[in-house]
């Protein structure tokens, strides 16, 4: 049996636990209620709020074209629903179920959002603070910003800033303002 060098073992051990921080959120929000009351005061924000809607795009995922040729890299995207690679389609669908997807809506500007609610369904169960990560935003034009895509300070931009600024004004503040309505 062949035992891995130290100095390998290092450095894969640093890779992955590293990894975990490499892809930041644009933002990070933090509420103090559980995960499944979060989701319903979400629901209830874009209910409620004549500037959201939810973003029925379908969800497509890069594939290979022909999984089963070795060495044929040729790719295509295909609707989530149609993904059922017994490996891997469970992961992509537990990880899509973990996003929303809302539109933002004011005058003729419409704006996509992706946030994705952080942790698994154990810290869902147990915990009695939720986490939330912006994850995408793009304009109608196709401008955007994306998690994990801050390596020249895409982040501090002008663009980035007025998403951050539009999400919290239509989204976050209406969350917070019904968690503390709950508690009154």
């Amino acid at each position: 049996m062949k035992y891995l060098q130290p100095p390998l073992f290092a450095g894969l051990f640093f890779l992955f636990t590293g990894c975990m921080d490499s892809n930041p959120p644009i933002k990070e929000y933090n509420f103090g209620t559980q995960k499944t009351n979060l989701q319903k005061i979400v629901l209830k924000v874009i209910a409620s709020n004549p500037h959201l809607a939810i973003d029925t795009t379908p969800i497509t995922v890069l594939v290979r074209r022909h999984p089963d040729v070795s060495g044929d890299t040729s790719t295509m995207f295909i609707k989530l629903t149609d993904f059922h690679n017994q490996k891997d389609s469970m992961e992509v669908v537990e990880w899509e179920n973990r996003q929303v997807h809302l539109l933002v809506k004011i005058g003729d500007t419409v704006t996509r959002y992706s946030f994705m609610y952080a942790g698994d369904a154990i810290e869902w169960a147990t915990s009695s603070n939720t986490t939330i990560f912006l994850e995408r935003a793009e304009d109608k034009e196709g401008h955007s910003v994306i998690r994990g895509e801050d390596k020249h300070g895409e982040f501090n931009t002008q663009r980035a800033k007025d998403f951050i600024a539009l999400f919290d004004r239509e989204v976050v503040d209406y969350i917070r303002k019904e968690i503390i309505a709950e508690h009154i």
